[in-house]
């Protein structure tokens, strides 16, 4: 650990970006209008956000599903009954509560990447609270 506060970006933080992702930023605009429009958009992200919060903790090491779990929490949504008792050392309510904030938390970060909201240290705290909202670890009665 640093010690050093987190402080807000620069107000020319733009100019960090990088020139040469505007051919793929427009081929991307040009087909997104379809893609919304049929739905498959919506989906993928959806998914993907899935993917993504459950990875996250497993990667953390906040909980451990196999891959058929897993595979099956993405397809088919965050829902505890998904995950079954046996599946791992917490509770399946609150693994799934975990995931569900990590899907918050990121969320909250497209909100700044479609510029909806500003990135500040304010912001920062909040993601952060979002992620530990849940506890990580519990006793299970036994």
């Amino acid at each position: 650990m640093c010690g050093k506060p987190i402080t807000d970006l620069p107000q020319d933080w733009n100019a960090l970006a990088d020139g040469d992702l505007g051919p793929l930023l427009q081929l991307w605009n040009d087909q997104r209008a379809d893609l919304e429009q049929s739905g498959i958009l919506d989906n993928f992200t959806q998914r993907l956000a899935r993917e993504w919060s459950i990875e996250t903790g497993q990667i953390e090491g906040v909980f451990d599903l196999d891959h058929g779990i897993t595979a099956t929490l993405i397809e088919r949504g965050i829902n505890a009954d998904l995950i079954g008792l046996n599946q791992a050392s917490k509770p399946p309510e609150l693994i799934a509560a975990i995931i569900q904030d990590h899907v918050d938390v990121l969320d909250g970060l497209f909100q700044f990447i479609k510029g909806d909201r500003p990135l500040s240290k304010s912001y920062i705290h909040e993601l952060h609270a979002a992620l530990l909202r849940h506890p990580r670890s519990v006793s299970r009665p036994g």
